[in-house]
């Protein structure tokens, strides 16, 4: 059968007015758990600069919100949920998206305290109206002078290895670190894909423990706020972040980030592999990848990073 590709994009102006586009030159969502903002492009033909005889450019403005939904002839995969960040009005129009992190670059806050838990700071600073899901550690004394919400977010991820990211509507804090035996356990989303039945392309590369280039960052929070880091491995590979529990000695935050260099040491792939629309996949899914021609290769795997493009060249998924 014969594949269609579909679309439904909605945006809601400041009238609360849905603007629905079933058709797009291209439209591109780029995702990860890594980037504190997840963001999309929306190219669409000439002839939607006019809707009713109104141009667009004064229909639709930053702030409003977008939904982009792409698939095959009946079946709607949901790529992307966030709002308006700017527009260009020329030829062909162009409309810039980014996730709902957008609203939390536009509040600023100032906090002070002695020690507070990062589940009691997220809800005195992000705004009632977000749903979050947050690991619940301490922090230690923390304050914030005159900062977004976005930007304390990604100080407490470069201090405290904890990253934030949306899905949908939803704000989640995780740790960085990961365990490769706790995640092959582990109950994520996951979607199976075969080299020879789904990938366009890749470029995978497997190394084995022996030829793998890793590097932990470890770090534990002190009651002050002080937090004692030690790094360790080889330069120029993976970067791992390894959140200890707290007021660990530098002595001991040496030893552990050592001992964890062999847990992140496996044999497996990495790069990247470019599939059609269909399996759906986002960031943070586990891949089971299948090869017929390597079948001892076979493996589970984590998706750090997506790519979903979509328009006159095709439906194409890159994770």
């Amino acid at each position: 059968m014969a594949l269609r590709l579909i679309y439904d994009i909605r945006i809601t102006t400041s009238s609360n007015k849905v603007l629905v586009f079933d058709y797009v030159n291209d439209v591109e969502v780029v995702s990860s758990f890594n980037m504190l903002t997840s963001t999309a492009k929306i190219t669409l033909p000439r002839n939607y600069q006019v809707t009713n005889g109104v141009e667009l450019k004064s229909l639709i403005s930053p702030g409003n919100k977008v939904s982009i939904q792409c698939g095959y002839n009946t079946t709607l995969n949901t790529e992307f949920i966030g709002v308006i960040s700017r527009i260009d009005p020329s030829v062909p129009f162009v409309i810039y998206c980014e996730d709902y992190m957008w609203y939390l670059k536009q509040v600023t806050i100032s906090k002070s305290y002695s020690s507070v838990t990062l589940k009691k700071l997220m809800n005195e600073i992000v705004p009632k109206s977000i749903k979050t899901v947050v690991v619940d550690v301490d922090l230690g004394s923390f304050r914030i002078n005159s900062a977004t919400v976005s930007s304390v977010l990604d100080y407490i991820k470069q201090q405290y290895g904890i990253i934030s990211y949306f899905r949908g509507e939803t704000l989640y804090a995780a740790l960085g670190g990961w365990s490769f035996d706790k995640y092959k356990k582990s109950a994520a989303k996951e979607v199976t894909v075969h080299f020879q039945k789904n990938m366009i392309s890749e470029s995978l590369e497997f190394r084995t423990k022996l030829d793998a280039k890793v590097k932990v960052h470890a770090s534990s929070v002190h009651a002050d706020g002080t937090v004692i880091k030690y790094s360790v491995g080889d330069e120029g590979g993976d970067t791992r972040s390894l959140h200890l529990p707290n007021n660990l000695p530098l002595e001991t935050v040496k030893n552990m980030a050592k001992e964890s260099i062999d847990k992140f040491k496996i044999d497996g792939y990495s790069g990247s592999f470019t599939t059609f629309g269909e399996p759906f996949f986002e960031h943070g899914y586990a891949v089971n990848l299948i090869n017929d021609l390597w079948p001892e290769r076979n493996g589970r795997y984590r998706i750090d990073k997506t790519i979903m493009r979509s328009g006159t060249n095709g439906y194409r998924r890159i994770g």
